[in-house]
């Protein structure tokens, strides 16, 4: 993605990240996770590859919703937000380096911490009242 259009992706990272910000300071966690998703999707979006497109798709609304269950895990939602504030400034600054090992550090954590927490998950769902 960085590839194809560095500047019009920057820009996009950069302004989902301060609107990503902003949700954090008024404690809006439903269009922080809305902002959450579009920060994903925007490398995508811009990668320029069908091939990397229609994978991602096949999991990011998955992914989305993990990321909803996570949500109330402080650690990991500052963790997660850090990154995405360090990508945003790394593609700006045309640092892929940085912005390569964040990225796998960001997305290396996240089957460790999904596996912890699908239990969890699971079982908050078999024991809600949906009725």
């Amino acid at each position: 993605a960085m590839s194809h259009d560095r500047e019009v992706l920057a820009g996009k990272l950069v302004d989902t990240f301060v609107g990503m910000t902003e949700a954090r300071g008024k404690d809006d966690t439903r269009r922080y996770l809305e902002l959450d998703t579009l920060f994903h999707d925007a490398i995508f979006v811009h990668c320029e590859n069908d091939y990397l497109c229609d994978a991602y798709r096949l999991v990011s609304g998955k992914s989305a919703v993990l990321r909803t269950h996570l949500a109330v895990k402080p650690k990991q939602t500052s963790l997660s937000f850090e990154e995405h504030g360090v990508i945003a400034r790394a593609v700006r600054d045309d640092d892929l380096k940085l912005a390569l090992r964040t990225l796998r550090t960001h997305i290396g954590r996240a089957p460790k911490t999904y596996s912890k927490d699908i239990s969890d998950i699971a079982e908050f769902d078999r024991s809600a009242d949906v009725s």
